[in-house]
């Protein structure tokens, strides 16, 4: 393995990694128990032991024990500017960062403290590896924690040491990184900074100066905190433009109504797919590591780079290449930018270096018309002699005798094989079963990825939402992302947007459609940035955990239990008395009503998974990032939205705030037209203000109202009386209306229209 990473990569990106033994090691001197001596370098043996390279562990040992080199005699020249790039990219991760060698054993506080100052030591996360479960990623009080300081990190330590001894490739042990030191914080000075992120964010930062063109004496310079002319590396930001006309693009609402909801799923899939190969390929185009990417999601992301690299010419080659193929692919919907700001000097530059490469990427999309011309210009798009039409789904182009494109069939096989799959595999190569692939010919790049259900040899695979690592899995990683739809329950499919409301607890068959997005994101990153660019880095990826990952475990919890043909009598009795709803499918083209039951807490925990199969009525179309969207029974949706909601604001302690536009929409509603009409009442739902508060709202039931409204106690989630939908007789004709406290306050709308 060591033969494939760079001795200043394995140096910067296991820097610190010895701290988390020597807290625990530490403590238990000072208990008076045996324990290796304290000063020992642990990161350097940790190297030595598990890669064997010992240029980097004395990197790492002299940039431990002195904040001076010893003189040039004693070292070759490139050794001692590896050492400076070392305690230079160390400095620049954080601003308060400091070299500690014993520590007490500490645990990690809220990372979302820095958004407001706020001191709340009081809560601290468990000492326990990586998962999506509520256990292990909420902070909570400290009597309130279960295992003690010292065995949590002597439990990290040695589940790390087991896990990296059959590591061969860089970005699985940037994964088992993740998964074991996401919980423990950098240092005394840095309590609500993960060592994880800065780890990350210190390779980052060393890769750029690496491949920058800066000498010895500049880097010694950095090491000390001095100021340089020269530019230290650069922000790259990847902007996918047009993502709502893609996600909503179709020609005739009535034909797209056919497998609408698989494609919906697979569509706003292929958008996540979309991002990240273009961070992938965007960082092999420039043959930098998976370290170099700071934040990824909802169509964009960023990229520490050289300075080298990011001249106007290698940016116009990656983007011109990128907009070839989404111009032949995609038409018009979907377009990409890069933009980017340099850094140099200090930390003190990381503030105004977000708005800067903000501001450089507007004026890029400002003059993307001259890509525009360049892209149709392209031989690459000369169409060959086969006959095409419209399809009548997404208006792209079909061969003559398909029922619909091509992509429109690979968005439904998304949407089929995603509920089931717990693995993603990724090929950079074209693969004929490919979910979604690309190919950038003219870079000689491309491709693919695939969802499957059981572990496949393929050049990266990723497990999706869970940490744990396949046997024999080499090039390994995991990913989080929205899989949860309502699935089964007699059935072996996804339901249709019909079946889901057909599950509303009324007479009328109606959904809400519903998209939340977390408020003042950029005054979130600003806040990041005074600290260093390691901030931003924690509180991004610790959105993407929660939006990514955790709502899949928020929509289960709302799931309904459908009692299985040869179920024990126990199940049968407990499940009997308990919440129904009556949905009706279709099975081969005939109708068959199935009941679904809402088990109560404490029958959750008796009845047996043989017996019963699961289904969550909540239908997440995208979630990642910082916002979702989700299509839901109206009254379910509304308790979803609402929990969605006090999760957060528990796991971020209240530091963040969320709104959300909720449409209400008859069954056979277009969704595409849906998700337009949520996007747009979320826009006035941030446009809340009442008596100080501002945003935090929810556009609901026909007006803008604070969440507390909404939500009249915290654990009311069967208590859906006040949310009843009855029916009357107009004009010759039954419809749905909703009484009082939720009426409608814009007359004459019908529903659908709100």
């Amino acid at each position: 393995m060591t033969a494939s990473i760079p001795s200043h990569r394995l140096a910067c990106v296991l820097s610190e990694i010895g701290r988390l033994r020597s807290r625990f090691e530490a403590e238990r001197e000072a208990g008076g128990e045996t324990a290796i001596d304290p000063s020992h370098d642990h990161s350097a043996q940790f190297i030595r032991d598990h890669f064997g390279d010992e240029t980097a562990a004395r990197l790492v040992e002299i940039h431990h024990s002195t904040d001076e080199v010893p003189e040039k005699a004693a070292l070759p020249e490139s050794f001692r500017r590896e050492t400076y790039l070392l305690m230079a990219a160390s400095r620049l991760a954080s601003a308060h960062h400091r070299n500690d060698k014993s520590e007490p054993v500490m645990r990690l506080q809220n990372v979302f403290n820095v958004v407001d100052g706020s001191d709340t030591r009081s809560k601290t996360y468990p000492l326990r590896p990586l998962s999506i479960d509520r256990e292990t990623l909420f902070p909570r009080a400290g009597d309130e924690h279960t295992q003690s300081d010292v065995e949590g990190y002597e439990g990290l330590w040695n589940g790390l040491t087991e896990a990296v001894t059959e590591v061969h490739r860089y970005e699985t042990l940037v994964h088992l990184l993740e998964k074991y030191t996401w919980c423990i914080p950098a240092s005394p000075d840095t309590p609500d900074l993960p060592l994880y992120d800065y780890l990350r964010t210190t390779v980052a930062i060393g890769d750029a100066l690496y491949y920058s063109d800066l000498t010895t004496a500049d880097l010694r310079s950095l090491a000390a905190g001095d100021t340089i002319d020269q530019q230290c590396f650069s922000l790259v930001k990847g902007d996918l433009s047009g993502i709502q006309s893609f996600l909503h693009r179709m020609k005739s609402p009535d034909e797209a109504q056919d497998r609408i909801s698989k494609r919906m799923r697979g569509r706003s899939t292929q958008l996540w797919l979309l991002t990240e190969s273009l961070s992938t390929l965007f960082l092999r185009h420039l043959d930098l590591p998976c370290t170099s990417l700071i934040w990824s999601g909802g169509g964009q992301f960023y990229a520490l780079v050289p300075p080298n690299s990011s001249k106007s010419a290698a940016l116009d080659e990656f983007e011109q290449a990128v907009n070839t193929r989404l111009f032949e692919r995609f038409g018009g919907d979907l377009f990409f930018i890069l933009g980017c700001a340099s850094a140099g000097q200090s930390a003190a530059s990381f503030p105004s270096l977000f708005q800067r490469v903000a501001r450089d990427t507007d004026e890029r999309k400002l003059r993307k018309g001259s890509s525009v011309v360049s892209v149709l210009d392209s031989p690459v798009l000369e169409k060959g002699d086969e006959p095409t039409e419209p399809c009548p789904v997404c208006g792209g182009e079909k061969a003559h005798d398909e029922e619909r494109c091509s992509e429109c069939l690979r968005q439904e096989d998304i949407g089929t094989d995603l509920p089931e799959s717990n693995y993603l595999r990724l090929d950079h190569a074209q693969r004929a079963d490919a979910h979604f692939s690309l190919d950038l010919e003219s870079l000689g790049e491309r491709l693919s990825w695939r969802f499957v259900t059981e572990p496949e040899q393929a050049d990266h695979l990723y497990s999706v939402n869970s940490t744990d690592r396949p046997e024999k899995a080499d090039r390994w990683g995991f990913v989080f992302t929205g899989t949860t739809v309502p699935y089964g329950g007699g059935i072996d499919r996804v339901w249709s947007f019909t079946e889901q409301a057909g599950f509303a607890r009324s007479d009328a068959s109606l959904n809400h459609v519903v998209k939340m997005d977390i408020d003042d994101l950029g005054k979130t990153i600003a806040a990041c940035m005074d600290d260093g660019v390691s901030r931003l880095a924690a509180i991004s990826r610790m959105l993407s955990v929660f939006f990514g990952g955790y709502v899949n475990e928020c929509a289960n919890e709302q799931s309904y239990a459908f009692l299985l043909s040869d179920a024990c009598e126990d199940c049968h009795d407990q499940l009997h008395d308990m919440e129904s709803r009556t949905v009706e499918h279709r099975r081969s083209s005939k109708p068959d009503s199935a009941v679904y039951n809402r088990p109560t807490d404490e029958a959750e925990k008796s009845l047996h998974d043989d017996c019963i199969e699961r289904i969550s009525p909540i239908y997440i179309g995208f979630s990642g990032g910082d916002d979702m969207f989700f299509v839901g029974p109206w009254d379910e949706a509304v308790e979803f939205g609402r929990h969605i909601r006090r999760e957060l604001r528990a796991y971020c302690s209240g530091m963040l705030t969320i709104s959300a536009g909720y449409f209400l929409s008859r069954e056979k509603y277009p969704i595409g037209r849906a998700v337009e009409h949520a996007e747009e009442r979320l826009e006035m739902a941030k446009a809340y203000s009442d008596d100080g508060i501002t945003k935090n709202a929810a556009w609901l039931f026909g007006k803008t109202r604070a969440w507390e409204s909404t939500d009249t106690s915290p654990d009311d989630r069967t208590d859906r009386s006040r949310y009843r939908v009855r029916r009357v007789t107009r004009n010759g004709g039954t419809v749905p209306i909703i009484p009082s406290r939720v009426s409608r306050t814009r007359n004459g709308n019908r529903l659908g229209d709100d």
